[in-house]
This record gives C-alpha cells, sequence and structure tokens, in this order.
C-alpha cells in the first residue's frame, strides 16, 4: 500500500488498507512517501510532517472502506489529496495546519524534514 523512506536511509512497507500500520511506524524523519491508491501512484517528499486517514462508512450493518486522506504539511498550511476507493475520484484540498478534519486537528502526524524542497507527483 505505501513505503516510507527515512532520513537514516531506512525503509517501512506500510499494510492493507484495513491495517495500514501507521502506528507501527517509528518516529523518524520521513524523506519520502510513496502510496498506491487507486490505480494511481503517489509520490510526496520534502514536507515537514505527513499524515493520512482512512475514511470508512457503515452500510446495512458492514462496515467498509470508503475514503484515504494523504496528508502533508509546510509552514502552517496542510495540503490534502482524498482518495474516493468507491469511485476512484481524487481532490485536493488546502488548510491551516490544525484544522483538517471539517475545521479540526488530526492524529497520527509524523515528522518529516525541515528546510525541504516539497514535491507532490501523481501519475
Amino acid at each position: 500500500m505505501y513505503k516510507v523512506y527515512f532520513e537514516d536511509g531506512s525503509i517501512f512497507e506500510g499494510g492493507s488498507p484495513t491495517n495500514s500500520k501507521w502506528n507501527d511506524m517509528s518516529k523518524k524523519s520521513i524523506v519520502k512517501l510513496e502510496y498506491a491508491v487507486c490505480n494511481k501512484q503517489v509520490i510526496m517528499e520534502g514536507y515537514e510532517a505527513y499524515n493520512h486517514v482512512i475514511e470508512h462508512c457503515i452500510t446495512v450493518g458492514k462496515a467498509e472502506i470508503s475514503r484515504l486522506w494523504l496528508m502533508v504539511k509546510k509552514d502552517t498550511d496542510t495540503l490534502i489529496i482524498k482518495f474516493d476507493l468507491r469511485t476512484g475520484k481524487i481532490d485536493y484540498d488546502a488548510v491551516d495546519f490544525g484544522k483538517e478534519w471539517r475545521g479540526k486537528p488530526v492524529t497520527g502526524w509524523k515528522p518529516g524534514i525541515k528546510n525541504g524542497k516539497p514535491r507532490t507527483k501523481i501519475f
């Protein structure tokens, strides 16, 4: 599902959407995050912090993953890329850091690098 490249040269491989292993990752500084989602490759690198949120919906007693949000921080801004896993649609948003979810902060941020050259690529 994703790979994380750390400043010390080590690599962490994430799990599946139902068990992403995001919280199992060390708190070392991230240089680059590569994600495979909705038949797309996403590369995010050079940011100050990284995060993701997996959204679930409940339909007739069964929970399913509906959306994935990839988030990165630069200065006081958060870039959010939202993947609708049911339709394949991709939306983008930029909000003030700490106002990611309906104007409120999200938890789970992992440190990136300071003074990086931020770049996001989706192909």
